[in-house]
């Protein structure tokens, strides 16, 4: 059996926080079982790590320009609403400006050809795995792969490269003209959600569903007593693509109706969307009842979510694009709390039944006419609240486990592992 070595190029990967790291780092993981030596080039961080397996590069891209007003690197969707902030996104995301300037950027990018060539070389290298985003982390996969052409390459998505949804690039036909170039090389994709893969499928190459899973032993969290009903969303709003409006439309129904007590209900937020929500707190004239916790780190939001009763997920589906599964969709699934997914536009069939099968709570769109259902789950998880004093954790946690398994998710693709 042949000595097989992979090399990661991991733009996102821990001690960061988000849903990006936490997917790489899980794939990262999963797949290095089958070799016996794995490699990561990702961007450097400010804690040392020691590991010699992980290369950690120096980056400069729009960033760390943003960073000289803002120290998270992050910006609102607040201030993504003016004519000149969208023009600026698009930009920045359209080829050539999105390996130049966006996310590690060009020098990122000629380092990372380096230090992989030099690892390929060194190690004897079989496999490569890019994840996006940066599309920069793909780049570099696509030379690496012409120049050693033995390579197996597998390019992970966790979202797509030209989205229908979020319009973020100038010429978007050109880019799919341009993508179908550069992933031509590929050996096989992986992404996220069926309803990214059927979209990839337009690249020609080989496209697998590969879900963020959990460790088979996974441990669920028990349930805890509470001092308030929490409604928790962590994350952030997507520009307009993200409606939780819904969730206050309904607690002011219940609320108004004396159906809850007011000063038993919260709406926990952790996000860099904080004026977001605190306008749209303000509108529903329920300011009292928002708690805006401000960007927190992974374990800080997990303990958040562990200790809802209520998780919210929000994410959108059209005629264009559906079954796209967020990375907070995994994690509440681990927190095992009751959750609530409100969809922008239209219903998602995938995570109604999904949902429902697990016994994991509901998914319904932002349409009016689902008002009455979402006060009714709201509802009934409160009077069991009140009735209890805590959290629900009424998952079905065998059947979540079971297909959820990281390691039955990507076998898949072990064909490509080999």
């Amino acid at each position: 059996m042949p000595d097989k070595k992979i090399l990661f190029l991991l733009y996102n990967f821990p001690p960061e926080f988000g849903t990006a790291p936490k997917r790489n780092y899980r794939m990262y993981k999963t797949i290095g079982k089958h070799f016996s030596q794995s490699f990561i080039i990702t961007k450097k961080k400010s804690e040392i790590r020691p590991d010699a397996g992980i290369i950690e590069l120096k980056t400069f891209d729009y960033r760390d320009l943003i960073k000289k007003f803002s120290s998270s690197g992050y910006v609102a969707e607040s201030a993504k609403s003016s004519l000149f902030s969208r023009f600026l996104i698009k930009l920045i995301n359209t080829f050539p400006f999105n390996i130049l300037f966006g996310e590690g950027g060009g020098i990122y990018m000629l380092n990372s050809c380096k230090a992989a060539s030099r690892l390929i070389k060194q190690h004897s290298i079989t496999h490569i795995y890019s994840s996006y985003r940066p599309i920069a982390d793909h780049f570099v996969a696509n030379r690496l792969k012409k120049k050693f052409p033995s390579l197996v390459w597998i390019a992970d998505f966790r979202d797509l490269p030209v989205e229908p949804h979020y319009k973020l690039q100038f010429f978007p036909r050109i880019h799919h003209f341009i993508y179908k170039k550069l992933f031509q090389r590929t050996d096989v994709m992986t992404t996220v959600s069926q309803g990214l893969a059927d979209e990839l499928d337009r690249y020609d190459r080989p496209v697998f569903s590969v879900m963020n899973g959990m460790d088979a032993d996974y441990a669920f969290p028990l349930p805890v007593t509470t001092d308030y009903f929490s409604l928790v969303y962590t994350g952030s709003m997507y520009s307009d693509e993200r409606n939780p409006w819904p969730v206050f439309a309904a607690l002011n129904n219940l609320i108004g109706s004396g159906r809850v007590k007011r000063d038993k209900i919260r709406i926990e937020y952790a996000g860099k969307d904080s004026a977001f929500w605190r306008d749209m707190a303000q509108e529903a004239q329920l300011e009292d009842i928002l708690n805006d916790h401000g960007l927190l780190d992974g374990a800080l939001a997990g303990s958040l979510q562990q200790n809802a009763c209520i998780n919210l997920l929000l994410t959108m589906s059209s005629n264009q694009l559906s079954g796209i599964l967020t990375g907070k969709y995994i994690e509440y699934l681990q927190a095992g709390n009751p959750i609530l997914c409100i969809v922008k536009n239209q219903n998602d069939t995938f995570l109604a039944q999904e949902l429902s099968r697990l016994n994991a709570g509901i998914s319904v769109s932002d349409k009016e006419e689902e008002y009455p259902a979402i006060e009714q789950f709201i509802l009934d998880k409160y009077l069991n609240w009140q009735a209890t004093g805590k959290n629900e954790k009424t998952s079905d946690q065998s059947t979540i486990l079971q297909f959820y398994d990281s390691n039955r998710l990507i076998s898949v693709i072990e064909p490509y592992l080999k």
